[in-house]
C-alpha cells in the first residue's frame, strides 16, 4: 500500500539515493584494494546495509509480458530414399577406395584423373620433377654428413663427430695465409663463424681464426642452392666450420684479409656454439676508451645504444671464448 501511494518524485529520489549509496560502496571497496585497511569491514558492511534498505523501498519493476510458446513445428515428412549411384549396376570407388555417391562427384573424379594423366605424360614436367628430386637428394642433408675421403653429395650440413681416427685427404690453410696470391684456387679452411648476414638470395659470413678474419660469400645460382644460403645464415656465432671455396680478389675493409674473399662452395659444421654465449668477441675486443666514447654518443643521441662492457669476472670465467 505504501508503494502505491508513493509519488513519482519520491521514486526518483529513492533511485538517486540508491545510485549514490551503490557508488559509495564501490569507492570504499576499490580504496581497500589499492590500500588495504583504508575502510574497516564494519564501515563497508554498514554502507552495503544502507544500500539494501533503500532498494527495498523501491517498487519492483513490472514483469515482462510472457511470450506465447511457439508451437512445435511438425516434423518434416521423410523424403524418399535417394537412388543409389551405380555404373553398370556396380558401385564406383575413387583411387583412395572411397565410394562415389553421385554423378557430379563422378564427373569431377574423371576430370581430375585426365589432368593427372596429361601431367604425367608431359616430358617437360617429368624432367622438372626429376631435377628437383635429384637436387633435393644430393644437396639437402637428411642427417649428419660423413666426410672421410671422397667428397659427399651433400654440399652442406653437420658433419658426424670428428674422432681423428682416419685421414680425410684434405689440406687446410689458415685464414692468415689467404691473400691475392691464392686467387682462383680452391682451398679448405677450418674456422669460426664471427658474423653472418643473410638477405634474400645471398649471404655474407665473416670467418675468424685467431685474430685473422676473412669474408665468405654465397649467391644463389645453379651451383649454390637456396638451402645452403639459409643454412649459412642460421649459424650461431663461434660455431666451428669447415669451408671449401674459391679465393677471389676483393676489397674488404672490415676483415684482416682485405684483398680477398672466399666464394663458398661447401660448408660443414664441426661443432655448433650455443646461441646465448656469455660474451661476444666483438664486445671483449673493444678498449675502455671506445666504450666510454660510445656511452657519450648514446647520451647525446648520436648512437642507438652504447657498446657492452665485458666485466673481468666474465672474461676470466670464459677464457675459452676470450
Amino acid at each position: 500500500e505504501i508503494l502505491v501511494r508513493l509519488k513519482m518524485e519520491d521514486i526518483a529520489a529513492l533511485q538517486a539515493q540508491a545510485v549514490e549509496a551503490g557508488e559509495n560502496v564501490r569507492i570504499m571497496k576499490e580504496a581497500n584494494k589499492a590500500t588495504p585497511g583504508t575502510h574497516s569491514k564494519e564501515d563497508i558492511d554498514a554502507a552495503v546495509q544502507k544500500l539494501l534498505i533503500i532498494k527495498k523501498q523501491l517498487p519492483a519493476a513490472p514483469a515482462a509480458p510472457k511470450e506465447e510458446k511457439k508451437k512445435a513445428a511438425a516434423p518434416a515428412e521423410p523424403e524418399g530414399e535417394k537412388e543409389e549411384f551405380l555404373i553398370d549396376g556396380k558401385p564406383v570407388f575413387d583411387d583412395e577406395g572411397k565410394r562415389i555417391t553421385g554423378k557430379s562427384a563422378y564427373k569431377k573424379y574423371q576430370k581430375d584423373k585426365e589432368k593427372a594423366a596429361k601431367k604425367a605424360a608431359n616430358p617437360n614436367i617429368q624432367a622438372q620433377q626429376q631435377q628437383a628430386a635429384a637436387a633435393e637428394s644430393s644437396d639437402t642433408p637428411a642427417g649428419p654428413v660423413s666426410y672421410t675421403k671422397d667428397e659427399p653429395k651433400q654440399m652442406f650440413g653437420d658433419l658426424v663427430m670428428v674422432q681423428s681416427n682416419q685421414a680425410t685427404g684434405r689440406t687446410f690453410l689458415h685464414v692468415s695465409q689467404l691473400n691475392a696470391e691464392h686467387a682462383g684456387q680452391d682451398v679448405w679452411i677450418r674456422t669460426r663463424v664471427h658474423t653472418t648476414r643473410a638477405k634474400g638470395s645471398n649471404c655474407f659470413l665473416v670467418m675468424r681464426s685467431g685474430g685473422f678474419t676473412v669474408q665468405g660469400t654465397l649467391f644463389k645460382s645453379e651451383e649454390t642452392s637456396k638451402d645452403i644460403i639459409k643454412f649459412a645464415g642460421s649459424l650461431s656465432k663461434e660455431t666451428i666450420i669447415d669451408v671449401k671455396g674459391k679465393v677471389v680478389k676483393a676489397d674488404v675493409k672490415s676483415c684482416t684479409q682485405g684483398d680477398v674473399e672466399l666464394a663458398i662452395q661447401r660448408l660443414y659444421v664441426i661443432s655448433r656454439a650455443d646461441v646465448g654465449l656469455p660474451l661476444q668477441i666483438d664486445d671483449a675486443s673493444r678498449s675502455e676508451a671506445e666504450i666510454v666514447e660510445s656511452e657519450r654518443k648514446h647520451a647525446a643521441g648520436e648512437m642507438d645504444g652504447a657498446y657492452v662492457r665485458v666485466g673481468t669476472d666474465t672474461r676470466l670465467d670464459n677464457r675459452i671464448i676470450d
